[in-house]
């Protein structure tokens, strides 16, 4: 291959690799637009395709920059960060605090012994004296409920009590003591552990950063939340307080005069409520993370450190679209339909034309009008010369045509719908009820 053939080749598979990049992104400093992946495979094609262009030797100092620079944000998306949400993060963190203070709190008169020698006649006798009381308060009340089941409990508790020793007992009290020190001890360290294994597990590969940017940049612009947490205080903060209202009030006294006076509702009541709305769930939200943070760590652990087996489980769990490019045959279409006769066609106008490949409908634009037919440039920078009768508008297609999209601009088609068009972009929704928006470049028809 000459030097020519092979940049060529390197620049269209240079391309390949950019518009296979989920997110595009721009330099606010430069304006300069460029695109960064967003899953594994991405990052994959895109590291396979870059040694495939290396091979190619081309000698090119400025394309070979280009190159370098994309090679770079291919190595550094498989690199880590620490990316931990930050609700979880607190609440796991309050957790641990407050079961490292429960620890501790008199964790050395608790293991050693929180009761003395000196104490056990009273504290023996304290304990009879209670057993006693409570045995003469359920005799008082033999109609309440369980009163006979606690007057026995009692009765056998003081029973038991009176064949040991005041030491005994003081020394039962003491092991029962350190006992619960040590399961608290136990809980906080276990604690500790799990915050240790949650922020490890919070350490995401770049591309899983950047999706998490392309998402909320989605969720803004259509001015969605970001997450479940946010969007139950956006909403409760949302509630409405009436504003303060002065009233006159008549009053007939009983002595028959009229008292007049001003009245004013504050609002205050339904403010106090809303609070305690917003306290009640991030009390609810609090336990709810705790409890679920095992699982948070396992969930983690599988997207970051395991992500080519979580993509094949994701994938076939929420993406079972059957792709009408995984064999040969399925690539040509079969369908020749009869379309309208368009006339008056010009050098520059958009259309749709039979590719001879497959017999599909491509976006292109007209470069040479001729007598029967006319020179194509498709979209991905293919010309062809079409005959005018395999020509057709993109309305048309689009009211009477069957469409399949690019998925995801990832190079595989399948079977869709198109819902909607806004802004020069189509809403379309796939076989397996997902959707998605667009461009005319990404669509074909048969």
């Amino acid at each position: 291959m000459d030097n020519n053939n092979g940049l060529s080749k390197a620049r269209e598979l240079y391309n390949q690799i950019v518009e296979s990049f989920s997110y595009k992104t721009s330099d606010p400093a430069t304006h300069e637009s460029g695109a960064l992946p967003v899953s594994y495979s991405e990052v994959k094609y895109g590291l396979a395709t870059i040694a495939e262009i290396e091979n190619l030797k081309v000698s090119d100092a400025e394309f070979n920059a280009k190159l370098a620079k994309l090679k770079a944000i291919c190595t550094k998306s498989l690199r880590r960060k620490m990316r931990p949400s930050l609700a979880v993060l607190i609440a796991a963190v309050v957790w641990v605090s407050l079961n490292i203070f429960m620890a501790t709190s008199n964790l050395s008169d608790d293991l050693n012994g929180r009761y003395k020698p000196a104490e056990a006649d009273k504290i023996y006798n304290d304990a009879i004296a209670s057993h006693s009381q409570l045995i003469e308060y359920y005799k008082a009340r033999p109609n309440a409920d369980d009163s006979k089941k606690w007057q026995d409990h009692h009765s056998q508790e003081l029973k038991s009590l009176r064949t040991i020793s005041p030491l005994a007992y003081l020394n039962q009290q003491n092991q029962k003591i350190k006992s619960k020190a040590q399961k608290k001890l136990i809980t906080a360290i276990a604690s500790v552990l799990l915050l240790i294994a949650y922020l490890l597990s919070a350490r995401a590969p770049m591309f899983l950063v950047y999706n998490r940017k392309k998402q909320v940049e989605l969720a803004r612009e259509k001015k969605m939340s970001t997450g479940i947490l946010k969007s139950v205080l956006s909403a409760l903060w949302a509630i409405p307080v009436p504003e303060p209202r002065t009233y006159r009030v008549k009053t007939l006294m009983s002595n028959g005069t009229v008292r007049e006076e001003n009245v004013t509702e504050t609002g205050a009541g339904m403010l106090i409520m809303k609070y305690i709305f917003i306290l009640l769930a991030l009390i609810v939200a609090f336990y709810v993370m705790i409890i679920a943070l095992p699982v948070l760590i396992v969930f983690n652990y599988l997207r970051n450190y395991q992500y080519v087996f979580f993509n094949r489980v994701s994938e076939a769990l929420f993406r079972k679209k059957h792709s009408t490019t995984e064999n040969a045959e399925a690539r040509v279409n079969t369908k020749k339909r009869k379309l309208p006769v368009v006339e008056n066609y010009k050098s520059g106008d958009a259309v749709l034309a039979r590719y001879a490949a497959d017999n599909y409908f491509y976006y292109g634009t007209i470069e040479y009008v001729g007598d029967q037919s006319l020179t194509i440039l498709y979209y991905d920078g293919t010309k062809e010369e079409v005959q005018k009768k395999d020509i057709c508008l993109l309305d048309y297609a689009v009211q009477n045509l069957k469409a399949e999209a690019n998925w995801q601009n990832k190079g595989s088609y399948y079977g869709c719908s198109i819902t909607g068009c806004h802004a020069g972009k189509f809403t379309v929704k796939y076989e397996d009820n997902s959707t998605e928006e667009v461009g005319a470049d990404q669509l074909r028809f048969y």
